[in-house]
């Protein structure tokens, strides 16, 4: 966990992904600079609403494939937005 919490400030970047949000620690959690959610249901999502609010939560149950909500330093917006979307046709 030292390079979570640490890492940062020696310019290292960490990506993760995982199926299951209850498996992300709350020290990984808080750590997140940015964090992205792809279609959960509400009862596998409700642990990230520390980083999303429970609309946002709830609305993740609804994603279509490649849709997502980023949340984050570099999140403009909660709304969901398709694969591809935010740097044109190309992905």
């Amino acid at each position: 966990m030292k390079i979570v919490t640490e890492g940062r400030s020696y310019g290292l970047r960490l990506v993760g992904v995982c199926q299951r949000p209850q498996s992300i620690p709350k020290i990984l959690l808080a750590n997140l600079t940015d964090i992205v959610m792809m279609r959960t249901n509400t009862a596998d999502g409700i642990h990230l609403t520390s980083r999303f609010g429970r609309a946002e939560v709830d609305q993740a149950a609804t994603l279509k494939p490649g849709e997502f909500i980023h949340a984050g330093d570099n999140a403009a917006t909660f709304e969901p937005i398709a694969k591809g979307a935010a740097h044109g046709e190309d992905g």
